[in-house]
């Protein structure tokens, strides 16, 4: 299967992140939706680089996913700086996000990443 890459830095703020931050509210649980993951699905590997400040003081990252329709999952939460998303639907956008968060409980957003699939 064919990966793309994409590549982020945290700590920018826009509109689009705080959109994607009150879409949060509504998160989807871990049920989802699974169809069409058999059909020539892509997948997505994202890395990120860590905010220039106060890095050492990262506890963990978490990556959010949102698709055009306002479902916003979180699909990773640890340490590493790279993550690969798989069973991504064809044809469909996703627009993707790193959260850093502090061990004082501070977090930073990265850019939002808009990525759609192919058919």
């Amino acid at each position: 299967g064919h990966v793309e890459k994409l590549e982020g830095d945290i700590g920018r703020h826009n509109d689009e992140i705080r959109g994607l931050k009150d879409a949060n509210g509504q998160q989807v649980g871990a049920t989802g939706d699974r169809d069409g993951r058999a059909c020539g699905v892509s997948s997505l590997e994202l890395s990120w680089r860590p905010p220039t400040k106060n890095s050492d003081r990262i506890e963990r990252y978490k990556l959010m996913i949102a698709t055009g329709t306002g479902v916003v999952k979180d699909v990773y939460q640890g340490r590493e700086t790279r993550f690969r998303i798989t069973g991504l639907k064809s044809n469909t956008e996703y627009i993707l996000c790193v959260k850093a968060i502090y061990d004082d409980g501070s977090f930073l957003w990265s850019e939002s990443k808009a990525y759609r699939t192919l058919t």
